[in-house]
């Protein structure tokens, strides 16, 4: 059973795109659990706990959730200024309002994917027919005429 924070720093550096430094690592450690309170504190919460605490656990939804808390935490170390647009010569930069105030946050589609779908159809599945014809066939001595 999983009681707690399942992400670790190593889930940091292990889905960093560099090497993070010794202040980045405490930060990080530190953002982790700010991130997963965040996340319990959702209503996807009492769903997460009971996944995490079930008999055997969930090691999809422990593996996402992970995932989750690490790509949060590495948004805010990695672009700490919050700059989303850069320009050259005379330097023009865009900020992004929530990373910018240093706010960790989820994305919709990561909350998403949280907990794997039951089936394998979604909404843009088309399921075929059962129908063997579209239509019933015409009788034998039916006539064509093609149009001219």
């Amino acid at each position: 059973m999983v009681q707690g924070n399942p992400a670790t720093q190593s889930d940091l550096t292990s889905r960093s795109f560099r090497t993070l430094t010794e202040v980045e690592k405490t930060t990080g450690t530190t953002l982790l659990e700010d991130a997963w309170y965040m996340l319990i504190g959702t209503s996807y919460g009492p769903r997460i706990l009971a996944e995490m605490g079930s008999t055997p656990p969930n090691a999809v939804v422990i593996y996402n959730v992970r995932r989750l808390l690490a790509n949060a935490v590495l948004r805010v170390i990695t672009n700490p200024d919050g700059i989303v647009e850069e320009e050259g010569d005379d330097y023009r930069a865009k900020r992004d309002v929530i990373v910018s105030s240093g706010r960790l946050y989820f994305l919709e589609g990561e909350i998403g994917d949280l907990f794997p779908a039951a089936g394998s159809e979604s909404a843009w599945t088309i399921t075929p027919s059962r129908r063997t014809t579209l239509r019933p066939p015409l009788p034998e001595d039916a006539f064509y005429e093609p149009l001219i």
